[in-house]
């Protein structure tokens, strides 16, 4: 692993921080959907609950499917895995239909190096453009109406991983 045990160290307050943050927000999920969960589950005609309301539950409140199924047969109940499975395949079937990035960039752009992601460190920053590509091909400069790929030298962000502001520096 490298210098990555020196960089934990180095970095441990900050990663106790976030891992605080992360189970403080856990444990609010956890609440909200028991809460959500608790209704439903006493609104139910019969003993099986709907797909829909697991995948909601998973999807809106981030509670996870396998706690929800757990907690409804602690109960009595059981949940319709195959409905929360059709919801969920035409979730993903709506995430690939939106999804911005609909063509592979890794197989027509190339470019020298690697940009430097900062992300651990820092939400924002300033790099330098390395590369700028207009429908695939090397581009110099962009008009106004432009969709490009642009290349930084370092950068927060994840490669492909949504938008990013990008202002013009003085």
């Amino acid at each position: 692993m490298g210098t990555a045990g020196e960089d934990m160290k180095k970095q441990q307050a900050m990663v106790e921080k976030v891992l605080k943050i992360e189970e403080e927000n856990f444990g609010r999920t956890l609440d909200r959907g028991m809460a959500i969960l608790n209704d439903a589950l006493e609104a139910l005609d019969g003993k099986v609950l709907d797909g829909e309301t697991v995948f909601k539950l998973y999807d809106t409140y981030g509670f996870p499917a396998d706690l929800t199924n757990d907690v409804a047969r602690e109960r009595g109940f059981s949940i319709d895995e195959e409905g929360f499975e059709a919801a969920m395949e035409a979730q993903r079937q709506r995430a690939r239909e939106a999804g911005q990035f609909g063509t592979d960039y890794n197989a027509v752009i190339k470019v020298e190096g690697d940009s430097e992601f900062t992300g651990y460190g820092a939400t924002e920053g300033k790099g330098l453009i390395t590369d700028i590509f207009v429908d695939g091909m090397a581009a110099e400069a962009l008009a106004t109406a432009d969709e490009a790929v642009i290349i930084l030298d370092q950068t927060p962000f994840y490669a492909e991983s949504g938008v990013s502001v990008v202002t013009q520096a003085s």
